[in-house]
């Protein structure tokens, strides 16, 4: 078999489906030119509904399938397109990279492998968000596998063992406020992009609350535009929008069970997550991101050593613990197998409240106000009480597991970057560990020492992970590190996995996993960290992203000094 280049996709539409100009309803064809080859890409401006294409390559056998891109502006967000194969259940999410400098490029990114027969068809769509973005394809590039590129796809496609050691995050919030949730599709091409990698568990927050607008566990929802319809972001309006279409279909928990039976039809575990500040933010924001719960709740917020309040709810009341374990409790009935708690996005959980400071002063015999929150005194109480908060909460899901007559339901926490971030704010993963009250945790490399590093994210040291591995040693749980920034060369993620293999850990994570999958040239590494074996070699030419500068575009010679300069 021979590599096929396809340069010129209008050869491979209708002819309705495109212009030489930019139209409603139409993809637009400019010819290109690159320093290696030459053709016609197609483009639709956003909100053009431009036609879904179809493309039948006619190929026979297994190819890699390889796309490449092109982002006509450095603004964001950049070209955006979806892709799927015949067969497929959903789309992929294809995006451009953004355009840096004077050079404009074509992004050539691995999509996918895949068996070809004559009927084998590629569809090609712009976004299904709400607003709708620009589109681009360039090319489709298919090249032979050999058979051992073959048995390596195959095996891969029926792993369920040691390679599944991926850890996911999706804060829903971008869905909720990109594209209308009740399209199935919208859904499920969220899922859809795990099939194919070494991603094992999905943890997916739980926003949507209890089956009715005023149930008590509606008090944890956020409300967007709750006053005077006013939104801060475009994306807070259009959230609210989801809401209002998922209760007009009462479809708020189905959404949920459909994403966990996805998830598990493709042997994947799901968790539901919740931030465990997620009640409230500071002015200006206030008055739009709240919930019922912290309005109207004054007496349960946490307090500053000057006795005055902050808006957080402290885990020191057991009205805060009870009312958030019946929301996990909830969140079963999405048939999850976990629940996730997310410590490490807002803090503190207790500083000087009425329970707290009596139970401190009782202990040391000194007036709690007059001792720093950072005093180790205090450290060692919130640790208690975060500690005894998730016994009940273990103890909970236990209970719910027998009568439910399902196996153990498996609890997760994320941790913070450094030991004394930890012990700063209560959270004692050791005791956790070793009393087997959780089954996963979490580091990642957030950090908070009260001088002015609160919300950073940091590198960890290998001081910082032997300190996860010595946390766990000993111990069924799984350990994950959380390898961040959300973007990094490839080489740069294979090296943080590398390090964090050396040191034990379990499996590594993926914060806002949703949003890395886009840049395929990272994602072909990303997919794959779970194959350890893989580190040691070389990354794959076929597998990385690669860049052909553009020299001309529809007849004209593209120089540094761009006419798009003139916008």
């Amino acid at each position: 078999m021979q590599e096929v280049f396809l340069t010129d996709l209008t050869k491979y539409i209708s002819p309705e489906s495109y212009s030489t100009q930019s139209l409603p309803y139409r993809w637009r064809a400019v010819s290109y030119r690159t320093e290696e080859r030459e053709g016609t890409l197609l483009y639709a401006p956003a909100e053009s509904n431009a036609p879904e294409l179809t493309i039948r390559p006619e190929l026979s056998g297994w190819y890699i399938v390889r796309v490449g891109l092109w982002s006509p502006s450095r603004q964001s967000p950049t070209a955006f397109l979806r892709a799927r194969l015949t067969g497929d259940r959903a789309w992929s999410q294809l995006r451009a990279e953004p355009m840096e400098g004077r050079e404009k490029f074509i992004d050539e990114v691995f999509w996918r492998c895949a068996e070809f027969t004559s009927e084998t068809e590629i569809r090609l769509a712009m976004s299904g968000y709400y607003v709708q973005c620009q589109a681009t394809i360039a090319w489709l590039r298919f090249i032979p596998m050999d058979e051992a590129q073959i048995a390596q796809a195959k095996a891969d496609r029926d792993d369920n063992g040691a390679n599944l050691r991926l850890l996911g995050t999706h804060d829903m919030h971008f869905l909720f406020c990109s594209k209308d949730p009740t399209v199935a599709e919208n859904v499920y091409e969220e899922m859809e992009v795990y099939r194919d990698s070494d991603f094992e568990v999905l943890h997916h927050e739980f926003l949507t609350g209890g089956p009715d607008l005023e149930d008590e566990l509606s008090e944890l929802n956020w409300e967007f535009g709750r006053i005077g319809d006013v939104f801060h972001r475009i994306g807070d309006y259009y959230y609210r929008v989801s809401m209002e279409k998922l209760r007009a279909e009462n479809a708020r928990l189905q959404l949920y069970k459909d994403l966990v039976d996805y998830a598990h039809s493709m042997g994947r575990r799901m968790y539901m997550s919740f931030r465990a500040q997620a009640f409230s933010v500071d002015a200006p924001y206030d008055d739009v991101f709240g919930t019922k719960f912290y309005d109207r709740n004054p007496q349960w917020r946490c307090v500053a050593q000057d006795g005055s309040q902050i808006s957080r709810m402290s885990y020191a009341y057991e009205g805060v613990q009870d009312r958030l374990i019946r929301n996990y409790l909830y969140m079963l009935q999405t048939g999850c197998d976990g629940v996730s708690v997310l410590f490490n996005r807002c803090f503190p959980f207790v500083m000087y409240e009425q329970p707290a400071a009596e139970r401190f002063t009782a202990k040391y015999g000194v007036p709690a106000h007059e001792v720093a929150f950072d005093d180790p005194r205090w450290c060692e109480l919130r640790a208690e009480i975060m500690t005894e908060y998730l016994r009940k909460l273990r103890a909970a899901l236990d209970k719910a597991a027998e009568e439910m007559g399902r196996e153990r339901i498996a609890l997760s926490i994320h941790m913070f970057l450094t030991k004394d971030a930890n012990f700063l704010y209560g959270l004692d993963g050791h005791t956790l560990a070793t009393e087997g009250i959780v089954d996963d945790i979490v580091a990642h490399p957030i950090t908070d020492n009260l001088q002015g590093q609160y919300l950073r994210n940091g590198e960890f040291t290998d001081e910082d992970l032997q300190y996860y591995a010595d946390m766990v040693k000993g111990t069924n749980v799984r350990l994950y590190c959380d390898l961040m920034p959300r973007s990094m060369p490839v080489e740069e993620y294979r090296s943080k996995a590398a390090r964090a293999y050396a040191h034990g850990f379990y499996g590594l994570a993926f914060w806002d996993s949703y949003s890395r999958h886009w840049r395929r040239s990272e994602w072909a590494c990303v997919s794959r960290l779970g194959h350890r074996d893989e580190l040691k070699e070389e990354f794959p030419e076929w597998r990385a992203g690669r860049k052909e500068r553009i020299v001309e575009l529809s007849g004209h010679n593209i120089m540094a000094w761009a006419p798009y300069w003139a916008l």
